[in-house]
């Protein structure tokens, strides 16, 4: 049998790596967050440092798989990015401002942005810098490489494209723990996935959770 032979039969990337590498992540994060008492009332230098084996699999996690059992992450996963990628930015912090908007009939803005606000006390001095960079940059990138590259690519060999969209969109929600702005956090996934999907870039799903973030932390830090 030929080396293609073989690895046509070899088993494609797909849900089993990306539960994988979400519970290395989740055990590696809870760990380093032990050894640093990185819980409520710690500093934002130590939440990074405790957040750097979740992001590591995030990213990990996709490379390998689609290097071992496909034909590499750009062309398995849609890892590319252009210009026009950018204006997804937009895109996304019309959604944050729509995503409140719905909210505040119901419920106030206190407790909607609580966790958030959390987050922001925590980040007094350099550390709002770290906050950004967290939020802004850090986060769009890795998120959206595991969720709406791999686990909703996983998904899209399964079920129609807005079915995968969708679906993701709810693991990437419920992934955040938090009750209250799960519908927001699924509303925005679904979002992403659809402007992935439509581009055949994964460059314009991290371009619109760029601009979901800053949109919150723009307001947060005023």
């Amino acid at each position: 049998m030929s080396a293609e032979d073989s690895r046509s039969v070899v088993a494609p990337w797909g849900l089993l790596d990306a539960m994988v590498a979400y519970l290395l992540g989740f055990v590696g994060s809870g760990i380093v967050a032990g050894a640093l008492q990185a819980g409520d009332g710690a500093s934002m230098g130590a939440r990074f440092v405790a957040n750097v084996p979740l992001w590591a699999a995030f990213v990990a996690g996709p490379i390998l798989a689609t290097r071992a059992r496909g034909r590499g992450p750009v062309a398995e996963l849609r890892l590319a990015v252009h210009p026009a990628d950018f204006g997804a930015v937009l895109v996304g912090a019309v959604a944050q401002i729509a995503i409140t908007a719905a909210y505040l009939p119901f419920v106030s803005r206190e407790e909607l942005e609580a966790p958030s606000r959390s987050l922001v006390d925590a980040a007094g001095g350099g550390g709002r810098w770290i906050l950004v960079v967290m939020s802004c940059v850090i986060a769009p990138l890795t998120e959206e490489l595991f969720y709406r590259g791999l686990v909703m690519g996983a998904l899209n060999r399964r079920f129609a494209p807005w079915l995968a969209a969708g679906i993701s969109a709810l693991v990437f929600g419920a992934s955040h723990f938090q009750a209250l702005q799960l519908p927001g956090l699924v509303a925005f996934g679904f979002l992403a996935g659809m402007l992935s999907l439509r581009s055949g870039r994964l460059g314009t799903a991290v371009a619109a959770h760029v601009g979901f973030n800053a949109a919150a932390l723009w307001y947060l830090l005023g």
